[in-house]
Order: C-alpha cells, then sequence, then structure tokens
C-alpha cells in the first residue's frame, strides 16, 4: 500500500505506535479494574475471620447462639472463600478513610430498641453528624466485629462501631444504598441481601450489584417455622421438623401477600395455609394457641420469636434460602461498561487516524 505524502509516513509510524499504546493502555485499565476494591478486600477478609472464628465472643458462631441459639443450622457455609488482607488501602478510599478516623459508621434502617439487631444506648458525633453508639444486637454485634478486627489489623487497636439509622427505600432518591452513595456513612449492614433489583435515581430497575459493591456474605437469609401451644389433630406425630409440620390438620399461619405466603404454599402440600393481613396476628394466634398450630416467618424473627416468646418453639426452615446477606460497600472505580466505552472510543479515533494517511 503507498502512502499518499512524504511526511505521512512518519504520522503513520506515530498513529501505529499510538494505537498501540492505547491497547496497552486499555488492557491496563481492566486488569486494575479487574482487581478488588481495596474496601471490599478489607471487609472481606474481616468477614472470613468473623466466619471462621469458632470460639471468641467475636466470632460469628458465639454471636448467633448468644441471640437465636441453633447456630450450627444457620452459620454460613462456605459462602467466603479465604481471603487476605489488600497490600494497599488505595487513596480516598472508605477504608483509607476508615483507618485514618479509626472508627466506622454503618448505616442500618433499624436502628431502634429491637433487641435481636440493635439496641443503642447512646450517640457520638461523627463526621457525618450524630450517629448512635453503645449498640448491641445481632447485626450491631456482627458490624462490631468486623470493626474490631479492621482495627485491629491496621493499629493494633479495636475500632469502634457506630450506626446512622437511614430509611430503607421510600423513593428512589430517598433510600439505603442512595444515602450510602451520597457519603452519609461508610458502609451498609442492614440485612441487605446480595441478590435482586433495585431502583436507581432515574427510578429504573437495576440489578443492585450496578449500585453497590458487596462483601462476600455472612448471614444465609431463609423462612423458618415456628410451634405454639395449641393441641394437635388426633393422630398427628409432634412438630419436630419441616416434614412433621406438613400435616393433614395442621395449620400453620402466614402474613397475606409475603414470601413467607409462598413458600407455605408452594412447599406444604398437607397442612392448610391461614394467611392475615396484620403481620403480628399469625405470631400472636400460635403464641395463644388460636387457631395456629404454627408459623412462618423470617428466620431472623423466626430464631428471636422461638428462643424469647412465650409458648413458642423454632422448628425448621421451610424450602430454599432466601438469599444471602453481605455488607454493602460504596464503589470507588469506574464501571466496566464505562472503560469499555473509553477504550472503544479510543480505539475508534485511532483507527480513523490511521485510515485517514494511508
Amino acid at each position: 500500500m503507498m502512502m499518499r505524502k512524504g511526511g505521512s509516513f512518519i504520522f503513520t509510524t506515530t498513529t501505529t505506535i499510538l494505537f498501540m499504546v492505547t491497547v496497552i493502555a486499555c488492557l491496563a485499565i481492566h486488569i486494575v479494574h479487574g482487581q478488588q476494591n481495596p474496601t471490599v478486600q478489607t471487609f472481606n477478609k474481616a468477614i472470613y475471620d468473623l466466619l471462621q472464628d469458632l470460639d471468641s465472643e467475636y466470632g460469628f458462631r458465639n454471636i448467633h447462639w448468644k441471640y437465636f441459639g441453633d447456630h450450627t443450622l444457620h452459620a454460613p457455609r462456605s459462602t467466603c472463600s479465604q481471603a487476605t488482607w489488600p497490600n494497599t488501602l488505595g487513596t480516598n478510599t472508605t477504608i483509607s478513610g476508615i483507618v485514618n478516623r479509626k472508627y466506622i459508621v454503618f448505616g442500618a434502617n433499624s436502628v431502634t430498641n429491637i433487641p435481636k439487631r440493635f439496641n443503642c444506648t447512646g450517640t457520638f458525633k461523627s463526621i457525618y453528624g450524630t450517629v448512635n453508639s453503645g449498640c448491641t444486637g445481632f447485626e450491631a454485634d456482627i458490624a462490631a466485629s468486623i470493626a474490631r478486627r479492621i482495627g485491629q489489623q491496621y493499629t493494633g487497636t479495636p475500632f469502634p462501631a457506630y450506626f446512622a439509622k437511614t430509611s430503607w427505600y421510600n423513593t428512589e432518591k430517598d433510600n439505603i444504598i442512595q444515602h450510602l452513595n451520597n457519603n452519609e456513612f461508610d458502609i451498609i449492614v442492614s440485612g441487605l441481601s446480595l441478590n435482586g433489583t433495585w431502583n436507581n435515581t432515574q427510578n429504573v430497575i437495576v440489578d443492585k450489584s450496578t449500585l453497590v459493591d458487596f462483601t462476600c456474605p455472612y448471614f444465609i437469609d431463609d423462612n423458618g417455622i415456628v410451634k405454639g401451644k395449641l393441641a394437635l389433630p388426633i393422630g398427628a406425630v409432634p412438630m419436630t421438623n419441616f416434614t412433621t409440620v406438613d400435616q393433614i390438620g395442621i395449620k400453620v399461619c402466614v402474613q397475606k401477600g409475603t414470601s413467607m405466603e409462598q413458600y407455605a404454599n408452594t412447599y406444604l402440600k398437607k397442612a392448610t395455609v391461614v394467611a392475615f393481613v396484620d403481620g403480628m396476628e399469625p405470631v400472636y394466634k400460635t403464641q395463644a394457641g388460636d387457631v395456629c398450630h404454627a408459623y412462618v416467618a423470617p428466620i431472623m424473627n423466626a430464631l428471636w420469636q422461638g428462643k424469647n416468646y412465650e409458648n413458642l418453639t423454632y422448628v425448621d426452615v421451610i424450602g430454599d434460602p432466601v438469599g444471602s446477606v453481605a455488607v454493602g460497600i460504596r464503589k470507588e472505580s469506574i464501571s466496566s461498561a464505562s472503560v469499555t466505552m473509553i477504550c472503544s472510543l479510543l480505539y475508534v479515533i485511532v483507527f480513523v487516524l490511521f485510515g485517514m494517511f494511508l
């Protein structure tokens, strides 16, 4: 192929070099982008250690046992592969800010007097404003254990955990993920599942993973069955597991229009499913021995109520797990789609320049 002008050779050579540099640069961007967010990596390591800690009061097993009992059934299994602390925390990342200030502010939508999740007794003036302190409860203790491990790793002293109360979802611009991305707290610990969709700020339904980064899960969410004191039908065997709950004559109560109703109707083939509009009615009816032999509830509620409520006993899970609960982390790098778009644009520009001088 012949050159159009004498100077074209130099320009073409320059364009060829530019093309090669662009290819190498885009490959490098993809490699760097593919590396884990240092905040995610740090929290993954803390969660991995939390799940592997079988002895101390700060391990998942003992935290779970303290609030719910039944630690062997519901402790996560193989949900978090072996992780390592990152070599560098980067600059202007969530984790670098946390290490510099030496405390973590977690966002949660239920920072109220609910012992099984959060029960806070004080306040603390953080960089995000006044937040809750002195918190206990299953998720509060999980968060505190994570903060403790991160502080110990980077400063030799456990970091305290504080909690900012936030809405779960009111509108596309007023919800827990958007508040995270608005820098109103550091991290989400609030029963946030890995799977599912969310409305973005344009009110478009998208996969949650496009809006927030996730750690490996620390809890497997199920629906559970709790039994009460209502006498069993003649000929029925005691309810000791899911199979013995599903008997003719057994009435299992649920809240209408929920996943619990769906699960009960799907998995119970012999028992009668009774639905109530009020979410607490199945609990009260079962507790009083009125109408309901048992009820279905989210596993955290089922375990807590079965352990702490009079006349109620936790029985078993029902159906497949609902999802995996993880820590939500603010995204700190350009998205894969954006990287691809930028590199594609650079390729086009270089090809156009290259073609003009051939």
